[in-house]
Parts: structure tokens; C-alpha cells; sequence
């Protein structure tokens, strides 16, 4: 992995996996006997000339790593590679120069330029007013940031976020905007200069898209000529109904929370101590029978987002309670404002053993968001018994969200 600087590569300690984690607590000699074995495997003149040769093998900088070991020799090898390569361009009368804008390695910190520039979305010339999707807050994008190197760079005036899936593979490394440009500029110029980036970054057979686009968005667009498809739904609530309760629609959802009350559940603040029993009870949670119908995968990177909620965010940034019953962390959950009327639900886990315990947690913690009219608890994911857990809560409104293209599916 690359530093923040571009400057050292280094053999690289995932701090948020599970299992580099559990050998850092029970045989650390152990492991950095063998990350020096690997160091050195290396740093061969063979592994040197394959990395040099394929650039796009070392990661871009992640947070929760541990710089452990310095490969000085692979920086030097892969400077050399790239200096024949500028030798080889200039001889055959090539530009050197690239076209495109210089990407940001995104951090929390850039969260408050982001948040300046979505303060100029409402005088733009050709945007819409602001998403309505949770996506539109940088929040649920940097929970994901162990799996996607995300990136920024202004085009036409307006703040773009990239995202490019980590890993080595070929179906990885695929560059795509994580939203649809943002500010007080022009929105189609962005849309055509990002399309244009991500052209640059892909193979010519992979086409560049944009994620997480609102509907007057994605109809602007289609005007202009892209091809949208709908990816999936927000479920907005009334948060008074789920506090109330009242009413037949209501009736399971009442049980649930009448029968996990006989409990005595107490909620309270997260403290950031509680981080290994809330991660004990998610594994316990991910094995469950109700689970097995879930992606290995897709647990293990929802371990990252939750992990990176608990450790990378500081209270002021997000807001996260737990339950305890007879002193037990037995379910927790999490969110943040996505705007000044409505309240995002980020994560949720309980217990699948307590029956109504769900529940109870779902319509307690939005008792306390009094200063909210709706509820937003994001998409399904498209998995069919969360839309039918989301559903069942029967929801105000299914806020739609869109993929973008530049060309129209065959």
C-alpha cells in the first residue's frame, strides 16, 4: 500500500479484519515473523519487475491500516519502470499529459467541504433541488471506505466523488461516481466531464456510471441523452407512526414491542468500549439460521461498515445506542441527520433470539428523535426479507434511486 504522500510503499496491517486482528492479540511474533518473510518475497527481483509492470496491484492509502514493514526497493524498482515508460512516450512523440482532473483521497475531514458544497446545490442554473437519499450525505459512503478507495475532484464547479473498488482483480479496480455532482455549477457539464474521467481510469470495455442518483436528477439526465434504470428504493417513514404505533397496520409491531418490554430492555448511548461486544454480537448475529440466506461476502464487508461506525466517527459525527438486557449488549444501532426535517437509520442489529427485541429498538430510538418528521432507513440492499421486514413498518413513501450510463444497454 502507498502512504498518504505517494512516497513509500509498505507492507501493510489491516487492522479492521478479524483475523489479522485476533493474530496482533494472541501471537504477534508470530505474525511479524511472517510479515518479514513475505517483505522479502517481495522485494525479488521477480515480484518487483511483475508489481512494476502492473501499477494498479498496490492499494491507494485505507484508514484502520498499520504501515508495518518499508519496501524502499519496490518504490525505486517502479520509479525506474516509470521513468522508461515517460523515455519510451517521449520518443515516440506522445503528450505526456494525462487530460484528466487530479483525484482527492476523501477523508472525514473533506466531509465539511462536501457539506459546502451541497449548501450551493439550491441556486444552481440546472440542478435539482437536494437528494432526498441517504446516499447524499458523504455518511454511508466512508463507512464503506475499507472496501472503496474514494476520491474527489470539482468538475464544472461541482464537487464529484469517485469510488474505485479496492482489490487486484479484473473485476476490480473499475472506477464509477459514487453520486451525481454537486453545487452551484453547471450539473450536465460535470455529468460529461466525469463520464469522461472514468473513461480515462477503465478498460474501453467497462462503461462509467453513476450511483445513488435521485429522480428529477436521473430524468434531467435522461433528457440530456444517458440511460438510467432504477437500482433500488429508500423507505421513508412518519416517525410519529412509529412512535404511536396506533392502528391495525400497527398491530405486529406492537406485539413485538410489548413482548421484548417484558425484558426490561434499557437503551443508552454507545460508548466507544462497547465496540467489541456490539462486533461480538454482530458475528453472532451474521451466523444465525435467519442469516444464512446472506452472502458470506456480503457479512464480512457489512463487518467493515459497522466496525468503521464504531471506531473511525466520533459521537458528534454520528449517533449510536445500545440495548442491554439484564446487562447484556443485546442490540445496537446507529445514524446521523440527513437533513433538517428527516433522520437516517444507518445500521441495526439485534439479537435474533429475543423475539419483538427489533422492534423495540427500531420505534425506541426514533422515540427520541423529536426533532425529526420522517425517517429514512435506506434501501434493501435487494434482499427479499429486509424489504419484507422494511415494508412490514409500512412506510410514508419509496424514495427511488438510479444508475446512470452514458450509453443504453444492449
Amino acid at each position: 500500500m502507498w502512504d498518504d504522500k505517494k512516497e513509500m510503499i509498505s507492507l501493510t496491517l489491516h487492522r479492521a479484519c478479524p483475523f489479522t486482528f485476533s493474530q496482533t492479540e494472541n501471537d504477534s511474533e508470530a505474525l511479524s515473523q511472517r510479515a518479514a518473510a513475505i517483505a522479502k518475497q517481495i522485494q525479488t527481483p521477480e515480484m518487483m519487475e511483475a508489481l512494476s509492470e502492473h501499477p494498479d496491484f498496490i492499494m491507494n492509502p485505507l484508514p484502520d491500516t498499520e504501515a508495518v514493514i518499508a519496501l524502499p526497493h519496490l518504490v525505486a524498482a517502479m520509479i525506474q519502470k516509470q521513468s522508461a515508460r515517460s523515455g519510451r512516450s517521449a520518443r515516440s512523440g506522445r503528450s505526456a499529459r494525462s487530460g484528466r482532473s487530479a483525484l482527492v483521497l476523501f477523508r472525514l475531514e473533506d466531509a465539511v467541504l462536501y457539506g459546502e458544497y451541497q449548501a450551493r446545490q439550491l441556486p444552481a442554473a440546472d440542478a435539482p433541488l437536494r437528494s432526498r437519499l441517504a446516499h447524499s450525505a458523504y455518511f454511508p459512503h466512508l463507512i464503506w471506505s475499507d472496501l472503496l478507495d474514494y476520491r474527489w475532484t470539482t468538475l464544472a464547479g461541482m464537487f464529484c466523488l469517485f469510488a474505485t473498488a479496492s482489490g487486484t482483480s479484473a473485476a476490480n479496480n473499475m472506477t464509477h461516481l459514487a453520486l451525481p455532482p454537486f453545487g452551484n455549477g453547471s450539473l450536465l457539464e460535470a455529468v460529461s466531464l466525469a463520464f469522461l474521467q472514468m473513461a480515462q481510469l477503465n478498460p474501453p470495455h467497462i462503461p462509467g456510471r453513476i450511483d445513488n442518483v435521485d429522480e428529477p436528477t436521473a430524468f434531467q439526465l435522461k433528457e440530456a441523452g444517458y440511460a438510467i434504470s432504477v437500482s433500488s428504493s429508500d423507505y421513508l417513514y412518519r416517525r410519529e407512526e412509529i412512535v404511536t404505533l396506533t392502528g391495525k397496520r400497527f398491530r405486529a409491531q406492537r406485539a413485538g414491542v410489548n413482548q421484548a418490554q417484558r425484558l426490561k430492555p434499557k437503551r443508552r448511548p454507545f460508548l466507544s468500549s462497547d465496540t467489541d461486544d456490539c462486533l461480538n454480537l454482530y458475528d453472532r448475529w451474521a451466523v444465525h439460521k435467519d442469516c444464512q440466506s446472506l452472502d458470506a461476502m456480503m457479512k464480512q464487508d457489512a463487518r467493515f461498515a459497522h466496525c468503521a461506525v464504531m471506531n473511525r466517527f466520533t459521537e458528534k459525527e454520528r449517533i449510536g445506542f445500545v440495548v442491554e438486557i439484564e446487562g447484556v449488549i443485546s442490540g445496537y444501532t446507529f445514524g446521523f441527520p440527513l437533513s433538517s426535517n428527516t433522520y437516517c437509520v444507518l445500521l441495526e442489529i439485534t439479537d435474533h433470539t429475543i423475539r419483538g427485541l427489533a422492534a423495540w429498538l427500531f420505534h425506541a430510538f426514533c422515540s427520541t428523535l423529536t426533532d425529526y418528521t420522517y425517517i429514512n432507513t435506506m434501501d434493501d440492499s435487494g434482499l427479499s426479507r429486509l424489504a419484507a421486514t422494511k415494508s412490514q413498518w409500512n412506510p410514508l413513501e419509496l424514495i427511488s434511486s438510479y444508475t446512470v450510463t452514458k450509453y443504453s444497454p444492449p
